[in-house]
């Protein structure tokens, strides 16, 4: 578990030893529940029926009150099916000591302190013996020995009520902070007649100053959600500008992105020719803060770059950069970033890959300077937003792109037609030309062969009547005028 971690051990047949190292958190508790229930069974003790435990607090650091909370109902679910006849804890700081005088009596099993762990053990042989918890902590003095109750002189009884006085008035409940340590505070001993409750107020203090910080982080989170909507409406708000190109989107967005999620450069990368394969990545479109370092045009050498691209990677700083380089290209590498980060003034930055329908186009990048002021927590909030932006340019270069390529598809359809129809008008000159030509030539063929037909009928004999001879043809005059 994150930020925590406890280990189990079984002294003898029912007595579990547990030594919790770590802060305690809300969401700590059930899995941590799950693994104490399966030692449980796994060690045997569930079959007895009831155990003993020890629990030894030494490394166990704060617990919110969250955290107690759910421990508390947790353990009294596993009391049911798990009964621990007594709970003995050592090593406890005075924070987790307020917190067994005040908490204990809420806890399903009984509660002893002891001063360690062989104090433990004799508590708990102790306890088997007389078959019966043994009372809490006696306290140290004198009492009247008629009633066993302490007596004080009105001087002690003074001193006393003047520093519980002293201790509540150092408790400021407008504000996290004030006394909150009562075992440290002058005159306040074991034999203090208010120190349960102070320490009962001092524990309640820091747990209102718990709820004090969830409520500054949840404001936090609140404004945080506010700044980034603002900005989600200001990106698409460019996005819906329909005139501008793409260099002018990027500069809008990063004009836009950089001040608000508050780093010191907003920079958009590409890659010389094209190439992300062998180009250098240079500083394309940027913003930078005031005061800030520009980078504008500057490359970064393929030989460094190569190594982070199709990486998942978001955050970086000059020694996270080291180790995603591989181990044999270290040595090179590590001058270079060293060089990179001193020029650029880099304290750690953020950077995503730019892609547009699924080619690596370049990077985006968000600079944190080691001279800013102000060093803005780059959260999942922070990439969201940021993945937005370039998923709009990304689909806005896409778009821009396609309607390119449908505007020259038109322009060269629109280019074939005109050479086309102008083809089809010079096949029509041509063949319109032809047409009259062939026509022109009919037409002297027509008027030439009728002229021949004229002189041939002119050379034609007459048609008269012949007789015939044995020397030859002669008119037959003879025949003229006889009826």
């Amino acid at each position: 578990m994150d930020g925590i971690f406890c280990s189990w051990e079984l002294v003898g047949a029912d007595t579990l030893v547990s030594t919790p190292r770590g802060d305690l958190a809300e969401h700590h508790v059930d899995e941590l529940f799950v693994t104490y229930e399966k030692v449980i069974n796994e060690s045997g003790i569930a079959k007895r029926g009831w155990h003993y435990e020890i629990a030894d607090w030494g490394e166990l650091g704060k617990a919110t009150w969250r955290a107690r909370k759910a421990f508390i109902d947790k353990f009294k679910e596993s009391h049911k099916k798990y009964p621990c006849k007594l709970y003995v804890i050592f090593g406890f700081s005075h924070f987790l000591h307020a917190v067994i005088r005040v908490s204990g009596q809420f806890f399903a099993a009984p509660i002893v302190t002891a001063k360690d762990y062989n104090d433990a053990v004799r508590v708990i042989e102790q306890a088997k013996q007389q078959q019966a918890p043994p009372g809490r902590l006696e306290p140290t003095g004198t009492g009247d020995p008629k009633t066993g109750t302490k007596l004080y002189t009105q001087a002690e009884i003074a001193d006393y009520v003047d520093s519980l006085l002293k201790f509540i008035g150092a408790l400021n409940w407008h504000s996290e902070g004030g006394e909150t340590r009562p075992p440290d505070v002058p005159g306040v001993s074991d034999a203090h007649p208010f120190k349960v409750l102070i320490e009962a107020l001092s524990l309640i203090k820091q747990d209102f100053n718990s709820i004090l910080n969830e409520k500054d982080k949840a404001e936090d989170i609140i404004r945080e959600q506010s700044k980034f909507n603002a900005l989600r409406a200001d990106i698409w708000r460019v996005a819906s500008d329909k005139t501008l190109d793409a260099d002018e989107l990027i500069q809008q967005l990063l004009n836009k992105t950089g001040p608000t999620i508050g780093v010191s450069r907003a920079c958009y990368n590409t890659f010389v020719g094209s190439d992300p394969e062998a180009g250098d990545l240079q500083c394309s479109i940027e913003w930078c803060a005031d005061g800030a370092k520009p980078t504008l045009g500057e490359k970064v050498s393929n030989t460094l770059v190569k190594h982070f691209i199709g990486r998942d990677i978001f955050v970086l700083t000059p020694a996270s950069a080291l180790e995603v380089v591989p181990r044999p290209f270290r040595a090179i590498a590590k001058p270079m970033i060293a060089a990179l980060a001193r020029a650029q003034n880099l304290d750690y930055a953020a950077m995503l890959p730019f892609y547009v329908n699924n080619k690596l186009e370049g990077l985006f990048s968000f600079d944190v300077c080691k001279d800013s002021i102000f060093k803005p927590s780059i959260t999942g909030e922070t990439k969201s937003v940021i993945d937005e932006m370039i998923g709009i340019v990304s689909k806005h270069i896409s778009q821009r792109r396609a309607e390119e390529a449908l505007h020259e598809a038109y322009d060269e359809m629109e280019t074939r037609v005109k050479e086309r129809t102008r083809e089809l008008s010079e096949a029509n000159e041509q063949l319109e030309g032809a047409i009259q030509q062939a026509r022109a030539l009919a037409e002297h063929a027509e008027r030439a062969s009728g002229g021949e037909k004229r002189v041939s009928r002119q050379h034609e004999p007459r048609d008269t009547h012949t007789a015939q001879c044995d020397n030859g043809f002669f008119p037959d005059n003879s025949q003229r005028g006889k009826k």
